[in-house]
């Protein structure tokens, strides 16, 4: 019998490791990110760290980067012609 991949898990951690995600989630600004996760015989394994955001002058940066790579890509092969 399979479960359903959808529903709500139990998260099993200390009190002080909840206040620890909350408390950096919600004053300090950070998110909780899924790192790994694998089953064991009937146990959901998840590993878990918690991660800042980029701002917005490194989400600039990284599009003028992406857009240069595909630009050079494109330079490049139209000069093989």
């Amino acid at each position: 019998m399979v479960c359903d991949p959808t529903r709500n898990r139990k998260l099993l951690l200390n009190q002080r490791e909840l206040d620890s995600l909350y408390g950096r989630v919600n004053r300090e600004g950070f998110t909780v990110v899924a790192l790994s996760l694998y089953w064991k015989n009937a146990w959901a394994k998840l590993k878990i760290g918690v991660a800042r955001g980029k701002k917005e002058h490194d989400k600039r940066d990284d599009v003028k980067e992406r857009e240069w790579k595909m630009d050079k890509a494109r330079i490049m092969k139209n000069s093989k012609r």
